[in-house]
C-alpha cells in the first residue's frame, strides 16, 4: 500500500471519528435536555399526586363526620322517642366514650 493510500485512509479513519464525537456530543446534549424534561414531570406528577391525596384525605374527612353526624341524629332520636331526656343523653354519651377509651 503506497503512503497516500495510508494518508487517504488515516484521513477518512480521523473524519469518522470527528464525525462519530459529533453524534456522541449531540446524543449527550439531548440526553441531559430529555433528563431535565423527565424531571420536571416527575416534579410535576408528585405535586398533582399530593394535590389528590389531599383531596381524597378532606373527601374522608367530610364523609367521617357526616357518618358520625348521622348516627349522632339515629341515636339522639331514639333515645328521645324512648322517653330519655336530651340532658341524659349527653351524659350517656360521655359514659359509652369513657368506657370505649379504656378498651381500644
Amino acid at each position: 500500500m503506497s503512503d497516500e493510500t495510508k494518508e487517504a485512509k488515516l484521513r477518512n479513519m480521523e473524519l469518522e471519528l470527528q464525525r462519530r464525537c459529533e453524534e456522541f456530543d449531540k446524543e449527550k446534549v439531548q440526553l441531559a435536555s430529555d433528563k431535565d424534561a423527565l424531571k420536571q414531570q416527575a416534579e410535576q406528577l408528585k405535586k398533582e399526586r399530593d394535590e389528590l391525596t389531599k383531596t381524597i384525605g378532606q373527601l374522608n374527612s367530610s364523609e367521617r363526620f357526616r357518618k358520625i353526624q348521622e348516627l349522632l341524629d339515629e341515636v339522639y332520636t331514639l333515645y328521645v322517642t324512648s322517653g330519655g331526656k336530651e340532658a341524659e343523653l349527653v351524659e350517656a354519651i360521655k359514659l359509652v366514650l369513657e368506657a370505649r377509651a379504656k378498651f381500644p
